[in-house]
């Protein structure tokens, strides 16, 4: 079973990545902030908060803190404007 939320979180982390590399590949910077990958973004990290608080294993934190700076880095250019 721990495995398997391991496999979860290492999961929902590359989602999180891929939500924010991809615009940034395909698009230009003035698009790169949409709510929607935002959104994606935040219910990644509650199920990682969930899957911390259940396991309390370190790695679950470590994944957690990684899609909050996935998160900072998306919402850059939200943040500058």
């Amino acid at each position: 079973m721990k495995d398997k939320n391991k496999i979860i979180a290492i999961v929902a982390t590359i989602i999180s990545f891929l939500v924010m590399a991809l615009p940034i590949i395909w698009y230009t910077a003035t698009v790169l902030w949409f709510l929607p990958g935002a959104v994606i973004i935040i219910i990644v990290m509650f199920l990682l908060l969930f899957l911390y608080f259940k396991t309390k294993n370190d790695i679950h934190l470590l994944l957690l803190l990684v899609n909050i700076i996935i998160l900072l880095f998306y919402c850059i250019p939200l943040l500058l404007s």
